[in-house]
């Protein structure tokens, strides 16, 4: 008898557990139905919230959760529900967590959404990884292998400019050391050229100063022989002029 009763409450119990799992399904389809309508209008704001109360519904729910990242990744910034954070971290970190599930398809365009991610942070490296963990899920994805080329060809530019900066770098650092050494060299001429003028410039006082008294007695001999010259000069024109004072002057007509 007592099994009977349990048989029966499990008659009852099952329809009503098979009911609100109905009701839920419902409810969190009509949920995402309605983000997804957001989303193409471009309303990303509601869209966003449509897919949270989906996941309030169902927190397992793959589709919410994938098509959540997705609205983020387009959320502007100023429309994000969460402070001093940033909607493209988050659905950054949703995308991870997906990548990780059993669902190939959301596995697979989770690791898409990453490599595009990677690609506009040029992170090229990782977006690189993402696009090929992609090709090994879906080896004829063509979206991925075209990304996954830009990706590579974006890789290989920014490793030339960075060889070319490198190079660069190089050469304005020998031109600095030139520089420097040019103006080592001519500092060097500048106090050779000025130790030499100042040994000069000692040496001219040196010999003034021992030469002074000599210097100053020549000057002094050849003034006294100057004088005397003049003073015989004179003297020998006073006897011209006596001279010429005793002849006869021819009186004029």
């Amino acid at each position: 008898m007592f099994r009977l009763i349990l048989f029966l409450m499990s008659l009852i119990i099952t329809p009503s557990i098979m009911a609100n799992n109905s009701a839920t399904m419902k409810k969190e389809r009509n949920l995402i139905s309605q983000g997804n309508e957001r989303y193409a209008e471009g309303n990303y704001k509601e869209a966003v919230e449509s897919y949270r109360k989906a996941l309030t519904v169902n927190p397992l729910s793959l589709p919410a959760e994938f098509n959540l990242a997705s609205a983020l990744i387009n959320l502007p910034d100023k429309d994000y529900d969460k402070k001093n954070a940033k909607p493209i971290d988050e659905a950054t970190s949703l995308f991870k967590q997906l990548a990780g599930s059993n669902n190939k398809n959301i596995v697979s365009k989770s690791l898409f959404n990453l490599g595009h991610i990677s690609y506009n942070n040029k992170d090229y490296a990782s977006s690189i990884d993402f696009y090929k963990k992609v090709l090994r899920i879906e080896p004829n994805n063509d979206k991925a292998r075209t990304y996954l080329r830009m990706a590579q060809l974006k890789q290989n530019e920014n490793k030339k400019d960075k060889q070319q900066d490198k190079e660069q770098k190089k050469e304005e650092k020998k031109d600095q050391e030139q520089n420097k050494d040019q103006n080592q060299d001519n500092n060097q001429q500048q106090n050779n050229q000025q130790q030499k003028n100042d040994e000069t410039s000692d040496s001219q006082e040196n010999i003034n100063d021992a030469n002074a008294e000599r210097i100053l007695k020549s000057i002094e001999n050849k003034e006294q022989e100057t004088l005397m010259r003049i003073h015989q000069r004179n003297k020998d024109a006073q006897r011209t002029d006596k001279k010429a004072s005793g002849r006869y002057i021819e009186k004029p007509w």
